[in-house]
């Protein structure tokens, strides 16, 4: 059985179509068709092939670039699952700094907000932010340390950083 045959403006636009979605996932250039058809004209065979060899190559482009943006963007690409989780904004300096200070100064019993009270360097979130290998490892002790390396903290009874830093 032979099929209908396309009016050409609906072959273009379903090209451009599908052009716009590619070149939307694609970072690296744009992928275009090399062939545009016109009324009144039967489109060849090998030109309608052409076009779509190049919509595959710009998917297999943008499917074989989805790792590396993540990595780019600061992600984690997963394979397995083909999925990218997006950066953290997890410190964990700060982190380290004002989980040890909820110990040291308990936010309740010093009326301020700390939003990292109970947090350990292998529970989430920090385990996720990569707190508990280094380099952030090293970033939640030097923040945990810096508690008491100021003479402030020496001299005042409460924690002045808390406020500001563990909101």
């Amino acid at each position: 059985m032979r099929g209908a045959l396309a009016e050409p403006p609906a072959m273009n636009e379903n090209f451009d179509a599908v052009l716009n979605g590619v070149n939307a996932a694609l970072t690296t250039g744009s992928v275009s068709v090399p062939n545009t058809f016109t009324n009144g004209t039967t489109a060849d065979a090998d030109q309608v092939n052409a076009n779509f060899t190049a919509l595959e190559t710009g998917v297999n482009t943008a499917l074989a670039n989805r790792a590396t943006d993540c990595a780019g963007a600061g992600g984690t690409w997963d394979p397995g699952t083909s999925t990218c989780t997006a950066a953290s904004n997890y410190n964990c300096f700060v982190a380290g700094f004002c989980a040890q200070a909820a110990i040291d100064y308990p936010p309740a019993s010093y009326a301020y907000p700390n939003v990292y009270e109970g947090h350990t360097q292998g529970t989430e979130p920090a385990l996720g932010a990569g707190c508990n290998s280094s380099p952030g490892s090293l970033l939640w002790i030097d923040g945990e340390t810096l508690l008491f390396s100021f003479p402030p903290f020496i001299i005042y009874p409460f924690c002045p950083l808390c406020p500001p830093l563990c909101q």
